[in-house]
């Protein structure tokens, strides 16, 4: 089963691919978050072209690992996009996701500009590993 992971941020949007046998993910692009409807018609396409079934989606909870302002707009999004397109949409605790990425690319020696461009598609592929490490999925 082919798995999209998506890292939501307020201005933009990452995301990765998968699959449940394999348990490999691979980051694919990152968008600009400019409106709803942009951002839906996006992940359809992704949908379509890499023949998708299930969705995994980054909620950022605080340290404490309670809801941020920002897990609750993440929980908003996922319930739209689960009813705007009937798939199965599960979250996963994102949690320092993005400082992971940051530092895997400074580690690489990743340009300050390259690593803006690639920052949130890999974020989104550590999010799908962290699934397919089964850390538990959060209720959506």
């Amino acid at each position: 089963m082919n798995i999209l992971s998506i890292d939501h941020g307020d201005k933009r949007i990452g995301f990765a691919i998968g699959n449940s046998i394999r348990k490999i993910s691979t980051p694919l692009t990152q968008i600009t978050n400019s409106s709803l409807d942009f951002v839906i018609s996006q992940i359809k396409s992704l949908i379509i072209q890499y023949e998708i079934e299930q969705i995994i989606i980054g909620i950022p909870f605080n340290e404490d690992g309670g809801d941020s302002l920002q897990s609750l707009k993440v929980r908003d999004f996922a319930n739209i996009i689960k009813t705007e397109l009937n798939l199965v949409v599960l979250g996963v605790d994102e949690r320092f996701s993005s400082i992971d990425s940051e530092k895997l690319l400074i580690d690489i020696d990743v340009s300050r500009k390259k690593r803006k461009k690639s920052l949130d598609s890999l974020s989104a592929s550590i999010i799908l590993k962290r699934y397919f490490d089964n850390e538990e999925c959060v209720r959506l």
